[in-house]
C-alpha cells in the first residue's frame, strides 16, 4: 500500500481498515460456539463492571468535566484504543459499535459533550488514564481504589489472552493491518 498524500486520504483509508476489521470480527465471532460465546460473555461482564466501577472513580474527582474542557488532549491517538475486546463487547450485546469520525483530527469517538462511548464500553487506554488534574482530586482512598482496580482488570484481560490465544486488548485497527499483511484471523477459532 503506497503512502497516502492527503489528510483526506489517510483519513479514508483510516477508515476503510476500520470497516474491515469490524467486519472481519463480526464474521469470526458468528464462527465461535456457543459455549465459546458464553464463556466470552462472562468475561465482558466482568471486563464492563471494571470499567463502569474505574469510571465512577474518575467521575467522584470531576473526571468527565475535566476531560470534556480539555477537549481530549490525551485522546490524540484515541483512533487506536479501540480493542478486539471492546468490538466484542458490542457483537455479544447484539450491538453496533460507536461509528468513529476518524477526521475530528482527535479521537474518533470524542463528541462535543465528550465521550460517546458510555463508561463500560470505553476502550482499557481510555479508563485507566488519570491526567494530572483528575488525579489531584482523587482521593488517597479513591486512588488506591483506583490502582487496585486498574490491576485487577489488567490480571483479567491477562487471562483472557491466554485463554482466547490473543491478545484481546490489541488495537482494532492494529490488529486488522497485520492480519491484512500477515494474514490469519483476529481471534483464535480453536475450541
Amino acid at each position: 500500500m503506497n503512502a497516502p498524500s492527503t489528510t483526506a486520504e489517510y483519513v479514508g483509508e483510516v477508515a476503510e481498515i476500520w470497516q474491515r476489521g469490524v467486519a472481519r470480527l463480526t464474521r469470526e465471532f458468528s464462527l465461535l460456539s456457543a459455549e465459546r460465546r458464553d464463556e466470552l460473555g462472562a468475561l465482558l461482564a466482568e471486563v464492563e463492571d471494571f470499567k463502569e466501577k474505574l469510571c465512577r472513580l474518575s467521575d467522584a474527582a470531576e473526571g468527565a468535566a475535566i476531560c470534556n474542557a480539555c477537549g481530549g488532549a490525551c485522546c490524540r491517538a484515541g483512533r487506536y484504543h479501540a480493542t478486539l475486546l471492546d468490538l466484542l463487547a458490542y457483537l455479544a450485546a447484539g450491538e453496533t459499535p460507536v461509528e468513529p469520525e476518524f477526521a475530528r483530527g482527535v479521537c474518533p469517538f470524542l463528541g462535543s459533550e465528550g465521550c460517546r462511548i458510555g463508561p463500560r464500553r470505553r476502550p482499557f487506554p481510555c479508563v485507566i488514564f488519570i491526567c494530572d488534574l483528575i488525579d489531584e482530586r482523587l482521593a488517597t482512598e479513591e486512588a488506591t481504589r483506583f490502582n487496585q482496580q486498574e490491576q485487577d482488570l489488567r490480571l483479567l484481560l491477562n487471562r483472557a489472552g491466554m485463554r482466547f490465544g490473543r491478545n484481546l486488548t490489541e488495537s482494532l485497527l492494529i490488529a486488522t493491518a497485520r492480519t491484512d499483511r500477515d494474514g490469519g484471523a483476529l481471534l483464535e477459532l480453536n475450541d
